[in-house]
């Protein structure tokens, strides 16, 4: 009985440990549960507390970027970046951040890449991290761009109509009022919150569709009324360029061209006797005609006669050779015809008298081509007036380029009668880039003249690559955001 007795009570004091070494393992765990819970919790503030702190740094970038460089001409941007000792361009620069009170909790640093001049981008790296656990830190990617005059499909300053089968992959803006019947896959915006379709003499929303189905037409949506894009603006941009072309440049700006002219003089006598009498004249040069070719040279003509109506060149002078400026930019003072092709090249040929008391014009009858579509071969062209194609054109044109009518339009004139019939129809114009243009632009017109087909390709590449010394928006604005670590 005794020894029952004592091995109950053995069985009892195993149980009593057994028990109580659960019990210490479970507080153990959980307390070991808790106190990692709340390091997770800890951490997990102090990581949002530094993503706040990142934030502070993009910010402060965004203000930084405004006080130095809003509203700033071209010159002024660039001398900014390149000899401005801009924060954060070439070493880190820190920053202390405090709270409400005025403590300093922590610190953000960011390192900017340099940015390339002929861009319109600025990417920063943000990291951030608090005083109180500086092991901790969040780091923040981001992009500032500015919004260039070519990364519009259609960009323009009056009523604009696509009709059913354009598709069209680039954002369109219209100053004025937009009818959209073919497909859009990018933005549609209008300055105007209705207005009076000209075709149909109706008042209509800002941008609208004949379609049944506004989903199947508009894929990405429209957004109207929004500020309006200033047209005059561009001639001090045009001023601009001038002054880099003359400095850096091509500068075309000659008045005239000394030709030799000779006649037959009577000397009298019979039989009569002639004597030739040459002399030198001056002739007035009325534009230019550029050649561009792939290895990275231009031909340059002298025109001097054209049909003012069906802008085909009549006479021109002996051709000139020039290397393509390091800067990227030929001026012409007096009307342009252009083509031909480049090979990895970025230019742009602008034409602007603005001296004097006529609006200049771009020619087009002949392609003007890239080799390489991947970035690395750019075209802007800009004209103080008018963008055209001539009646003597190619039956297949390409247009790679970024084309600005500031005060005209771009596009094909009416021209109809039997003496040019073969020349009135022309099958298929392409072009890869963007169209701004002041005034309604098009190549074809509903009696079935002009270009049957009309492909408008949108070079994604001029979002952050436009020409060089494009037209841009004044601000630097948030482009991309991400979180790297």
């Amino acid at each position: 009985m005794k020894n029952k007795t004592f091995k109950q009570k053995g069985a009892i004091s195993v149980y009593v440990l057994m028990m109580a070494s659960i019990a210490v393992t479970t507080l153990t765990s959980l307390a070991i549960f808790v106190a990692s819970s709340q390091k997770s919790s800890s951490n997990e503030v102090t990581r949002q507390k530094a993503l706040q702190i990142a934030e502070r740094g993009v910010y402060y970038y965004r203000w930084y970027l405004a006080h130095n460089l809003d509203g700033k001409s071209q010159t002024q941007v660039i001398d900014f970046w390149q000899n401005g000792n801009p924060i954060g361009v070439g070493s880190d620069y820190n920053q202390v951040v405090t709270d409400f009170d005025g403590t300093e909790i922590g610190e953000f640093q960011l390192s900017v890449d340099d940015p390339d001049p002929d861009s319109t981008i600025v990417s920063i790296e943000v990291t951030g991290w608090t005083y109180r656990n500086p092991s901790i830190t969040k780091t923040i990617k981001v992009r500032f761009r500015k919004e260039s005059w070519s990364e519009y499909s259609v960009l323009a300053n009056d009523y604009m109509r696509f009709g059913e089968g354009t598709v069209v992959y680039g954002p369109i803006h219209s100053n004025n009022g937009i009818r959209f019947d073919g497909t859009a896959n990018n933005v549609v915006s209008s300055s105007k919150a209705t207005f009076i379709d000209p075709d149909i003499n109706q008042i209509k929303p800002g941008v609208w569709t004949s379609q049944p189905d506004e989903s199947q037409v508009f894929l990405a949506g429209t957004e109207y009324p929004v500020a309006e894009i200033d047209f005059n603006s561009i001639t001090s941009d045009l001023n601009y360029i001038r002054t880099e072309a003359s400095n850096n440049g091509t500068y075309l700006h000659d008045d005239y061209i000394t030709q030799q002219a000779c006649y037959y003089q009577w000397m009298g006598g019979w039989p009569p006797s002639w004597q030739q009498v040459c002399y030198e004249q001056h002739v007035d040069i009325l534009g230019y005609h550029i050649t561009l070719k792939t290895d990275d040279t231009f031909v340059v003509t002298k025109v001097l006669d054209y049909s003012t109506s069906r802008f085909n060149i009549l006479e021109e002078s002996d051709p000139e050779i020039f290397s393509l400026p390091d800067n990227g930019l030929i001026f012409a003072d007096k009307n342009v015809w252009l083509d031909g092709q480049i090979n990895t090249a970025q230019l742009t040929i602008a034409s602007a008298d603005l001296d004097g008391s006529y609006d200049t014009n771009v020619y087009i009858n002949n392609d003007i081509k890239y080799t390489n579509y991947d970035g690395s071969d750019i075209i802007g062209i800009i004209a103080e007036d008018n963008i055209r194609v001539g009646l003597y054109s190619e039956d297949n044109l390409e247009i790679d380029a970024a084309l600005l009518a500031q005060k005209g339009s771009v596009g094909r004139d009416y021209y109809s009668g039997w003496s040019i019939s073969s020349w009135v129809y022309r099958d298929e114009i392409t072009i890869v880039g963007s169209i701004a243009t002041n005034k309604r632009y098009g190549f074809a017109y509903t009696d079935g003249t002009g270009y049957n087909t009309r492909n408008l390709y949108f070079d994604n590449n001029l979002i952050y690559y436009p020409p060089p010394y494009f037209p841009t928006g004044d601000e630097y604005e948030l482009d991309q955001w991400e979180e790297v670590r």
